[in-house]
Formats: structure tokens, sequence, C-alpha cells
């Protein structure tokens, strides 16, 4: 006799009961569970368990605060109620003095722990080997900590205005940055900012005047010196190519210098407008109008930026430097302000020098040099040319024309 087998039931049916199960849960099982993790109670009572010391830990989310019973830590409290918050009005500013209490003790905790003068941490220097130091109070530590910045930003300008001597500007610092930065570029005159109280005037006085760098002679601080002689350095790399100015901001950031970047535009600004040709500043690949928003930007984003010089300028400027210090007077290249008045000195200083000869130099010059070996001379005097990173000549002039066959007397 054959068995009669039941028929299987349908998949739906076993999805329908897996369903009915969830929903069971999630209605009556999960909340109840809830139910008992989580006790509201008053403020009254919150207070109370706070000032005794039975509060754990507290939370603020929105108009709620989740407090957790140290006899208790598994249960979570709340205090609710975004209606009770609202009737109660002094508990936000409570709780933020209660949180002030709380900064105020943990700052204390770590004085007492990481002041020297506490001896409760240890301080190694490890410039030179590991060296073990004890200092007697804060005044001997901040000391030591001046030591070494000193030591490691050698060359550190010196620059005494704190509204532009900083990492970052605020917008009216940079405002009366524009103006200088604006009037260097335009070649307009200077001697408005040398006297006065606004900010652009402060400024001027202790980036450039104060500095030495408008005059560009002995008396440049150090630091703001050597500055000038990196950024001419960076002009140099530039002469036919591309240079980004990351270049140039990662050696007056980094060590020896830690320049700060308020005054950098200033100083690319005084050495940019030095150059006879007009450089190119390059966006990427799209060539960029020179202007104070253009070097505020390259100050904010250096790497995005890039300087190109044609050869030819730099060449030019070298020839300039040796009529310079050939013809005019140190005097009179502090008195120029543009490149126009530039090369007009330098014509009216040759003149003058070829009218102060007397008659016999003027009828017998042949007789000292046949032209071909004067301008050999001077060529070979041109080559010879050595500068410093300020553009300056090194060499001895009259040295220099002798031992080309030049005779002087």
């Amino acid at each position: 006799m054959q068995q009669v087998k039941k028929p299987k039931k349908p998949l739906i049916f076993y999805y329908c009961v897996v369903l009915l199960v969830m929903v069971l849960l999630n209605t009556i099982v999960v909340p109840s569970l809830l139910k008992t993790q989580i006790k509201e109670v008053d403020y009254g009572t919150f207070l109370t368990m706070l000032n005794d010391k039975e509060v754990d830990t507290a939370q603020v989310e929105d108009d709620v605060i989740y407090f957790t019973d140290k006899a208790e830590k598994q249960q979570p409290m709340t205090l609710l109620e975004k209606d009770f918050l609202e009737e109660n009005k002094v508990l936000q500013q409570e709780l933020e003095i209660y949180k002030e209490d709380l900064i105020f003790e943990i700052n204390v905790e770590l004085e007492k722990s990481y002041l020297p003068e506490n001896n409760r941490c240890k301080y190694f220097n490890t410039l030179n080997g590991v060296t073990e130091l004890c200092f007697e109070n804060q005044i001997s530590f901040n000391r030591f900590l001046s030591e070494i910045c000193l030591s490691y930003y050698e060359h550190a300008p010196k620059i005494n205005n704190e509204l532009i001597n900083r990492k970052s500007v605020s917008a009216q610092i940079k405002k009366a940055r524009n103006l200088i930065i604006d009037a260097i570029l335009n070649e307009e005159e200077l001697n408005r900012f040398e006297k006065g109280t606004s900010s652009e005037a402060t400024i001027f006085r202790a980036t450039l005047m104060h500095t030495g760098i408008l005059k560009g002679d002995s008396s440049e601080e150090e630091g703001c010196r050597r500055i000038i002689e990196e950024i001419d350095a960076f002009i140099g790399q530039c002469a036919g190519k591309k240079v980004s100015f990351q270049v140039l901001y990662n050696k007056l950031l980094g060590k020896d210098f830690g320049t700060r970047k308020g005054v950098i535009p200033i100083f690319i600004a005084k050495e940019i407008i030095n150059l006879q040709d007009t450089p190119i500043i390059y966006l990427q690949n799209k060539e960029v109008e020179i202007s104070s928003s253009i070097l505020n930007n390259i100050n904010e984003r250096p790497q995005e930026y890039y300087l190109f010089i044609e050869k030819e300028s730099i060449e030019k400027e070298k020839y300039l430097k040796v009529l310079e210090e050939l013809f005019l007077s140190e005097e009179l290249r502090k008195k120029q302000k543009s490149k126009m008045q530039r090369l007009n000195n330098i014509v009216e200083s040759m003149q003058r020098w070829y009218r102060s000869l007397d008659q016999y130099t003027l009828t017998f010059t042949k007789q000292l040099f046949e032209e071909n070996e004067v301008f050999e001379i001077l060529s070979d005097c041109y080559e010879s040319v050595q500068l410093d990173g300020d553009g300056e000549i090194l060499n001895d002039i009259d040295a220099l024309l002798r031992n080309n066959g030049a005779t002087i007397e």
C-alpha cells in the first residue's frame, strides 16, 4: 500500500512567518529591553547625583542629557526632555559652568605633570647626542627653547612689527600691504609712506626702511639681507626656464630663515621690479599679470605659480651693474627710483665722466689702446665679473682692468 505524501508548503509561507516574528520583536521585545536600560529622571535628581559625585559619565545630545550612574554603569539615564529644558533655561548655563570647572581642573593636573619646576617629567636634548636636561623654572625652560629656535633659524629676519611679521595677517593688514606692493610695482614715489601712523606707513618703515632694504647699503639688517639674496638667487634660477615659487618658499620658511609669510610679498615685489625686463609669472601654464593680488595668491599657494626670466634679462642686469659700479656714486644709486631713471643716471654719469677727461687723454686715447684692444679688454672684464646674491660686484674693478691688459694711472 503506497504512502500518501503531504504536499510541501510554498516558500512564501516561510517568508511570512519570518516577517511576522521580526515585527513582533521590533514592536514588543526591543522597546521593552530599551526601556529597562534607559531610565528617565528629573533635573533635580540629576543635580543631586552630580553634587554627590554619583554621576560617572554625561553626554549632551540636542535637548537630552544622557548620564550613567556609578552604581549602575550599565543603565544610562536620560534627563528629558525638550519641554523640560525649555522650562528650565538655566540648565545649559549651569552645564557650561560645570564644563569650565572640569577644564580648569584638567589644566591644573596637566600643569602639575608637565611644568618644568614640578620635576614630574623628563626633558631630553637630541641635537648633540641624547642629554637629559633639568630646569629650575619656566623661565629657564623658555630660555632653552629660545636658544634652540635661534640656532635652527639662525638668519631669521628681525622685523619689529607684529601686525605684518606673522604667518597669517588680517584683512586690514593685507590691504595695507597691497598699497605698498602696488606702489612698488607701479614705480611710484615711496616717500609718502615714510611718515604717518597709518598701517601701510608703519609696515613700510618696519620692512623696508628700518631694515635698510630700501637703501640697499651696509645698514641692512642681516636676516633681511640674506632673504633678499635668496630671492635674487631664485630669480637667477629662473633664467630661461620656469621654476615654481615653492622652491623659494621652502627655503625662506624652512631651516635657517623661518621667515613669516606676511613680509615675503613685499620683498619679492622689490626685487622683481629691479629687473630691467618684466618677468613672467605663470599660474600653471597660464600667464598672469604681476600685481599685489597675484603676489598674495603666490603667498598662499606657491606650488601653483611659476617664474620665468629671459636669459637676456639676467645678462643685461649684470651689464648694468658693472656700469653702475664704474660710473655711479653710491649716493646716486640710492636715489634712483625707476628703471628709466636708473638708465638715465648711468648715461648722464658716463657723459660727465667723459667731459671730465683732460684734453691730453681725449686726444691721445688711441695711443694707449687700439680700438679693438679696448673692446677686447672690456669684453674680458665683463666676462670675469662676479656678482653676489644681492647683485653687488665682488671684483675689484681696478684689479679687473689690470688683469685684462689695461694700464691705469
